[in-house]
């Protein structure tokens, strides 16, 4: 899992800046059970868009009939 930060912190300020910039509408899917992004890193990586309004969705397995989603099947 990602630390807070950790995204931006090895590219360099750069990168950090150039999230900031973002400012068009963002529209983003998020699963309740990725083993690669927790809702709570989705929530960090939303977070470096500053300029940004976020739109998201949380899918959860029940949502579309299904006992499991994950990212990794």
């Amino acid at each position: 899992m990602l630390k807070r930060g950790v995204s931006c912190q090895g590219e360099g300020q750069w990168l950090k800046y150039g999230f900031a910039k973002v400012n068009l509408p963002i529209c983003a899917l998020a699963f309740s059970d990725s083993e690669i992004m927790s809702l709570k890193n989705v929530d960090m990586l939303h977070a470096q868009f500053t300029g940004a309004s976020i739109a998201q969705q949380i899918i959860e397995p029940k949502d579309i009939g299904q006992k499991r989603i994950g990212q990794i099947d």
